[in-house]
């Protein structure tokens, strides 16, 4: 599977839409988070909302969980975004679902 650019999908009406979200869960590595915004920016997307967090416990590596959500998507271009974000190194596990959202 590649993740390479794919052209930018124009938002629907925002009277109401399909958000989707997010849910990482990976190694406290710098890198993840840029790399899971990047996809939606490659398609010219901002997410609707974004939340990271570290948490340390003793004896145990850092661990990083993103949240994020996006509108301007369809479940095709979602789905293969989630497939991407479990490509990314240090990503265990990728969690998404789809709300109907009336801006």
């Amino acid at each position: 599977m590649t993740c390479f650019f794919e052209p930018a999908v124009e938002p629907a009406d925002t009277t109401a839409q399909t958000v989707y979200h997010y849910s990482l869960a990976a190694a406290a590595d710098p890198s993840v988070v840029p790399r899971a915004l990047g996809l939606l920016a490659k398609r010219g997307l901002l997410p609707l909302s974004l939340h990271a967090e570290t948490r340390t416990r003793a004896g145990e590596p850092d661990r990083l969980t993103l949240e994020m959500s996006a509108i301007g998507l369809d479940a095709m271009a979602a789905d293969h975004i989630a497939a991407c974000m479990r490509l990314i190194v240090g990503v265990d596990t990728v969690l998404w679902h789809a709300d109907e959202w009336a801006g």
